[in-house]
């Protein structure tokens, strides 16, 4: 058995070799006591569970059977769904964002190879104690269940800095081993590194506005869009469309503008009758009469629900669709730029985007470091105009940004700030994904929470899932 005083030691990969030592031998002390005397030979049904988030298996019950010679036919129940989430942390998955309170068996999510693999099972159980909350330099907090195991890379600090490989000084660079390792996360410190996977996307070179809508839906000809429009104009043209647009479903497509960002009106009126569509400007003119907003719109029954269908409907639930992660890395630039250009600020120390929405701020986020630019996003409340939560990504220049992240051809490296813990009553979340037994959650790579025992007989799993979840 390993002392107390040793386990915070031990990395993830240890724990469960000890564990799987260990908890076999304790737990057939355990049976052995509460048959008091009894054949272990009577029994029909194991139950196991455990709070150390390592089901299932096979898992101890197995061992037990193996150990105790019980007859073939017992029936081994796991009970699994130990570590978890809280809802509201988003899991990336290949078709956008989704709460991981939303994912469903068969869903694509990504892992911590960078590539995207399908969700088996989903568990859902109430829990009632204390979950870690990890803050880092460049994500919004996340809160998890203490032994949930989290990809992560080990450092060591000196006077607040966190080193990093192309750390020199001391020679601190050679003395540390900057392997990935898994570790739970209540076990883990200021100046660790989580690590976010750079993302296999396929590259696309059309994109069809059939695969989407139905064309018909145009009314008159010139309501009509080309079935093609991957070009750079029409890219640009959504990147506006995040920051500026909305759209009705019957009524078409809007851009919001002020009054002085001409070019960026000339160049949507430009693009928009490019793709055959009769643009009308129209000035916003406030009580005195003057215009301080300029209103682009377009009608077209198509491209406002492409559009609706693409970007959602609503500040608040604007996100990226997945065919922008497809395109080639000249064209995501563009349409960053563009967005940038609608609702980004250019300040001495770099640049912001500002949004209501946490998806599509988390996928700006994940799009740069698509392209090797590591961002920062941060959460906080917009007083200046509503209590409503605003999140800002950021680009920032010099010695802030060597700071913040580090980035290999594998992995951004994002370091962490704080550790604490506090109380958290409610649902909890996790997922068991096929083959690679991970997922990126909070733009952070997270292990099942189980361990892959070698097998020596079939158990099977009972699990508290939602409704029609599996």
């Amino acid at each position: 058995m390993v002392p107390l005083d040793r386990i915070g030691k031990l990395s993830f990969q240890e724990q469960q070799d000890e564990y799987l030592k260990g908890a076999p031998v304790l737990a057939k002390q355990a049976l052995l006591n509460a048959l008091d005397g009894r054949s272990p030979q009577q029994l029909e049904r194991i139950s196991f569970s455990t709070c150390t988030g390592y089901p299932p298996g096979p898992t101890i019950g197995t061992y037990l059977a193996e150990e105790l010679g019980l007859r073939a036919n017992i029936e081994i129940i796991n009970l699994t769904g130990q570590g978890c989430f809280p809802s509201g942390h988003n899991i990336v998955c290949i078709d956008g964002m989704r709460d991981i309170a939303n994912i469903k068996p068969g869903t694509q999510v990504l892992g911590h190879d960078g590539n995207f693999h399908r969700v088996t099972k989903v568990f859902m159980r109430k829990y009632l104690g204390k979950v870690v909350k990890i803050e880092t330099y460049s994500l919004p907090p996340m809160t998890v269940t203490p032994e949930h195991p989290l990809f992560i890379i080990r450092s060591k600090t000196r006077n607040r800095e966190i080193y990093k490989p192309t750390t020199q000084r001391w020679g601190e660079d050679k003395k540390i081993d900057w392997t990935p390792r898994w570790q739970r996360a209540d076990m883990v410190h200021y100046g660790d590194y989580l690590l976010l996977p750079r993302v296999h996307y396929p590259t696309i070179y059309s994109l069809k506005v059939s695969d989407f809508v139905d064309l018909s839906m145009a009314k008159k000809p010139f309501n009509a869009v080309p079935d093609d429009l991957l070009s750079l104009p029409f890219v640009r043209l959504c990147g506006l469309y995040l920051a500026e647009g909305n759209a009705s479903k019957e009524g078409g497509i809007q851009f919001s503008l002020g009054e002085s960002e001409t070019e960026l009106i000339e160049e949507i009126v430009a693009t928009l009758k490019g793709a055959g569509l009769r643009p009308l400007v129209r000035p916003n003119r406030g009580s005195s009469g003057t215009a301080k907003s300029v209103r682009v719109r377009v009608a077209s029954v198509v491209l406002a629900r492409l559009f609706l269908l693409w970007f959602g409907k609503g500040a608040k639930n604007k996100q990226i669709p997945n065919w922008v992660f497809q395109l080639n890395d000249n064209l995501k630039r563009s349409f960053i730029d563009a967005a940038w250009a609608g609702d980004g600020t250019q300040g001495k120390k770099g640049v912001t985007y500002k949004t209501a929405s946490k998806t599509a701020a988390e996928q700006i986020f994940l799009l740069l470091h698509t392209i090797s630019e590591p961002a920062t996003l941060h959460a906080g409340r917009n007083y200046g105009f509503s209590t409503n939560m605003q999140y800002t990504v950021s680009l920032h220049h010099g010695k802030k940004k060597r700071r913040l992240w580090y980035l290999d051809n594998k992995y951004l490296w994002i370091p962490i700030k704080t550790v604490s813990s506090e109380n958290y009553a409610g649902l909890v979340h996790n997922l068991e994904v096929q083959g690679i037994n991970s997922y990126v959650c909070n733009l952070v790579s997270a292990h099942n929470c189980e361990a892959a025992f070698p097998g020596l007989r079939t158990s099977y799993d009972f699990v508290v899932s939602r409704p029609g979840a599996i």
